[in-house]
């Protein structure tokens, strides 16, 4: 629910803001480790506080890199559940309109040819169009 609201108004341009920002930390953190293991594979041998400097580097790196993957992947599921949902409300609103095209007992014949009108009936027909074209205008999208 959080998630839905967050992706609305300013929320996707904060998100790819930090997003951006993360990527050019773990860059950062990446270019300092390959610069740091550079400079030890010259000198032939690493000193103390290279070796502090390097866990330090490598452990930002990877925690940065966990945190982008898993944004990436609870971003990709919120999607997929969302159109899941779509989905499921379609299907939801085709079996309806089946089954009340199937309760009629004969379709459009069996109303245009009786001359009592019940306006239960009429109400129900026009309810059925409605949501017809509702599922059309979500199967346009």
């Amino acid at each position: 629910m959080g998630l839905d609201r967050s992706k609305h108004g300013r929320g996707p341009l904060v998100a790819k803001s930090v997003a951006g920002t993360m990527v050019v930390v773990f860059g950062s953190a990446i270019y300092s480790a390959m610069k740091i293991r550079k400079r030890v594979k010259d000198s032939g041998m690493m000193n103390p506080t290279d070796e502090v400097l390097q866990a330090h580097r490598q452990l930002e790196a990877s925690l940065i890199g966990f945190s982008l993957f898993l944004a990436l992947i609870i971003d990709r599921l919120h999607y997929y559940i969302r159109e899941l949902n779509l989905l499921r409300f379609n299907y939801e609103v085709t079996n309806k309109l089946e089954h009340d095209y199937k309760g009629d007992g004969g379709g459009q014949k069996d109303k245009i040819s009786s001359s009592n009108v019940n306006p239960k009936s009429s109400q129900k027909a026009k309810v059925s169009e409605g949501e017809q074209m509702a599922l059309e205008e979500t199967i346009r999208k």
